[in-house]
Parts: structure tokens; C-alpha cells; sequence
């Protein structure tokens, strides 16, 4: 089931996130434990952010953090995603959970770009931009 995370499933959101680092680009950047349950612990507490999770069978298959901002023309917020994963035991709930934000990206380099690109345009999503990666000298 998709539901609002709590405090009680900030490590699980972390076990999510150490899998999704190990498949990323940027998997040579060490994690800080410490720095990511922080920041974890944040983003839930948080009004202007807004995590999800993928539970089942009492285990944390799949996470999105989000942020929100008031669009500068209007009284309303529209939400953008930070961090979305789901693991290989979640398979199946990635566009269950995608469907709670407006904006998608696909800027941190885990697994393969091109088939998340394909998922969220048969979800109906319009590519808007590009993101670029430079190599490091």
C-alpha cells in the first residue's frame, strides 16, 4: 500500500535510499548515515515537504520525498519530486507512486534513465527539459 511515511519508517526510507545510491552515477559520492537520517527525518516532518511510501508485507519496498513551493503566479502549490525509488520487491507500484506529484525528474543517475523516461510518458507526462551530468576532471 502507498501512505503517508512516518517517523517510525525513516530507517526503512533509508534502506531504500542505500539501494537506489548503489545504482546510481554518483554511487562513487560516500553516504553519510548520519547526514541522510537527518535529512530524512526532515523532509517527513516537514509541511513543505511531502514523503510517500511503498509498504507491504511491513517492509519499506519504494519512497518519494517531495517538495513543495507556491507557484509564484497563484495561491496554489505544486510539488516537485527529490528522491524516487522502488525496489525490485515493490516492482509494479512506481507509477501508483509517481502519481502524487506534478513535476518528475530524472536527475539522479539510478538505473536506467531511458526506461523511466518511457514510464512517465505512458503515464501521460510531458517532457518540459534536460538535465546534463558533466564528467569530472
Amino acid at each position: 500500500m502507498i501512505r503517508k511515511a512516518e517517523s517510525k519508517d525513516i530507517s526503512g526510507i533509508m534502506g531504500v535510499v542505500k539501494e537506489a545510491h548503489t545504482k546510481s552515477i554518483s554511487n562513487n559520492v560516500p553516504l553519510d548515515p548520519k547526514t541522510l537520517r537527518t535529512n530524512i527525518q526532515i523532509c517527513v516532518l516537514s509541511a513543505e515537504h511531502f514523503v510517500v511510501v511503498v509498504e507491504l508485507d511491513g517492509e519499506i519496498e519504494g519512497a518519494l520525498i517531495g517538495v513543495t513551493h507556491q507557484l509564484w503566479y497563484s495561491r496554489k502549490k505544486q510539488a516537485a519530486d527529490l528522491f524516487f525509488y522502488v525496489t525490485d520487491n515493490g516492482k509494479g507500484w512506481g507509477a501508483k507512486l509517481m502519481r502524487r506529484v506534478i513535476m518528475l525528474g530524472i536527475n539522479s543517475g539510478i538505473g536506467d534513465s531511458d526506461r523511466t523516461r518511457k514510464l512517465y510518458e505512458r503515464m501521460g507526462a510531458t517532457r518540459i527539459g534536460d538535465s546534463f551530468v558533466l564528467p569530472q576532471e
